[in-house]
């Protein structure tokens, strides 16, 4: 039987209206890749990124503020979608799915340029070891192993937690620490803009040459999701807008974001 077409319009107006798509991501003040813009609005590398690459999929980013320890819990737990600039390890891998894209920026140990050459550090260990005081950010991970590193006394011993990395730079700058580990670009952003770009220097040390990604739900985001947002972030380098977001924010676009082929 074919309905009249006035019946078949009020059906459809009956159906319900398919569901938007929403992702949760985390957000936090960590520029260049995570803050808060002078318009209120959520800014920084990995927010825009993430932003036009779940608008090209379809989809619309929902910031939500917390800490990174909350966030992994969210994460495994579903009530996060999505948590930028995370290191993959065996355990977050049972929870977490992780993208193809990712962040090549080292997190390198920094010192006072008054103390360069008086401590020969090659692994994390060495801190303790020496009595280097190292000011953290609290909850963040300097490396993938640094949950385990840092749970020896010795090394609790020597650590001091900050509310921010500014807090981190601004100890050390004053003395109270004698060494921070940042990722390489937002230190250089908050040396440049807290003037102490002189007087704090990077060393050779790196706590963490592995990469890092974006990390996604398995308990709400599906492969097929994955893919699509790694697919987006794809054309985006394709067309020059990864380009035109990683330098807006003085970061070098080659160095800092790939494909995993």
């Amino acid at each position: 039987m074919i309905l009249p077409r006035a019946a078949v319009l009020v059906m459809l107006a009956a159906l319900p209206a398919a569901a938007e798509c929403v992702m949760s991501v985390r957000m936090d003040e960590d520029p260049p890749y995570l803050t808060t813009l002078p318009d209120g609005k959520p800014g920084g590398v990995n927010a825009d990124v993430t932003r036009e690459a779940l608008r090209r999929m379809g989809c619309r980013a929902d910031f939500r503020t917390m800490p990174f320890s909350r966030a992994l819990k969210e994460l495994e737990d579903g009530g996060l979608d999505i948590l930028p600039n995370v290191f993959s390890t065996p355990e977050r891998q049972t929870f977490a799915l992780y993208s193809r894209t990712r962040s090549h920026v080292p997190n390198r140990l920094f010192i006072r340029a008054a103390d360069r050459g008086r401590w020969d550090i090659t692994r994390l260990g060495d801190l303790p070891r020496l009595g280097v005081r190292l000011g953290l950010k609290g909850g963040a991970m300097a490396s993938p192993d640094f949950a385990a590193v840092s749970s020896d006394p010795a090394f609790q011993a020597i650590l001091t937690p900050s509310r921010s990395h500014e807090s981190s730079l601004r100890m050390l700058h004053a003395g109270r620490v004698d060494a921070v580990i940042l990722d390489e670009q937002t230190a250089h952003w908050e040396l440049a803009r807290l003037g102490f770009a002189d007087s704090v220097i990077g060393t050779q040390f790196v706590a963490a040459p592995a990469p890092a990604y974006f990390a996604f739900s398995r308990a709400k985001v599906s492969e097929e999701q994955r893919d699509g947002f790694d697919a987006a972030i794809e054309a985006m380098r394709k067309d020059g807008t990864l380009t035109q977001i990683l330098t807006g924010y003085g970061l070098d676009a080659g160095a800092a974001i790939d494909i995993l082929e």
